[in-house]
């Protein structure tokens, strides 16, 4: 059978040497992570209402941190939480959890909640807490291979779920199937993977799937979307490569099996991606 993983860490193909840190910051308080507290009441228990991003840390430096600050600020809009993020002093409180925590390579989450109180009218989150957490971790740059599902991401209406039911259950099947990841699979097109957005090399130009309303918008993707002239297109799941796989903690990786068979690579795109990522401090291997 295989492992999930221990802890927090869901892919166990992603990162090894896995060591969450002891002191987390919960609304700018430091705290041992077993004594640290929010209320039992804070709608991220009740109901999963939060939104998160994960950061890539190298060199004890948090990667690409402004675009993650911007995105959370665009997914606290979008569910209406009424606040703005740089109120929140995150880039000083995540570079001191780091410090604290002397993290040189690993990786770091910062949550937001709704908080304990809600006005049905305009959602507001009149009492938000804040959450950091830290973890030293070992990345790999191996490919890896996948397998298609379709997306079952709207089936569990019915369960009241913190929402990564859908994405843990399809990665365990995929685990099982002797893959790495699950690719959600909608109308025979690829979406994106469980953790990570998808770019398929098609006539010497990367192409991306349009994951408006259906997926994420990875901050990886959206720097391969700005800086390596990437192009919004369909792909298809009977896709024969080259594909790779992306998102901020592994960078990017190629996807050499789909689905049980080879997939097409190509060395000198999967470097020149790389070597674009470089240049926001990660590592070109």
């Amino acid at each position: 059978m295989p492992s999930m993983g221990g802890g927090a860490h869901e892919w166990p193909y992603l990162a090894t040497n896995v060591r969450e840190s002891e002191l987390v910051d919960v609304n700018d308080f430091v705290a041992l992570a077993s004594e640290a507290r929010i209320s039992v009441l804070d709608r991220s228990v009740t109901y999963g209402d939060a939104i998160y991003t994960t950061l890539r840390v190298c060199g004890g430096e948090p990667l690409l941190l402004d675009r993650h600050l911007a995105r959370l600020q665009r997914d606290a809009d979008r569910l209406m939480f009424g606040i703005e993020v740089a109120r929140l002093s995150l880039v000083t409180r995540i570079k001191r959890l780091l410090a604290i925590n002397s993290v040189l390579e690993g990786y770091v989450r910062a949550e937001i909640t709704r908080g304990t109180r809600l006005d049905l009218v305009t959602l507001k989150a009149f009492d938000p807490s804040s959450i950091i957490t830290t973890s030293s971790a070992t990345f790999s740059s191996s490919p890896i291979a996948a397998r298609t599902c379709s997306d079952p991401r709207d089936a569990f209406r019915d369960a009241k779920t913190t929402n990564r039911v859908a994405a843990m259950f399809s990665l365990r099947s995929a685990l099982f199937s002797g893959a790495d990841e699950a690719i959600f699979v909608s109308d025979s097109e690829i979406i994106e993977g469980t953790c990570h957005n998808i770019f398929e090399l098609r006539s010497g130009a990367l192409v991306t799937p349009d994951v408006t309303d259906r997926g994420l918008a990875g901050v990886i993707r959206q720097v391969l979307l700005e800086e390596a002239d990437a192009k919004l297109a369909s792909v298809s799941w009977t896709t024969e490569g080259p594909l790779y796989a992306t998102n901020c903690l592994s960078g990017v990786v190629e996807v050499t099996e789909l689905n049980g068979g080879p997939l097409r690579r190509d060395p000198v795109c999967l470097s020149r991606m790389r070597k674009i990522l470089s240049l926001h401090g990660y590592p070109t291997n």
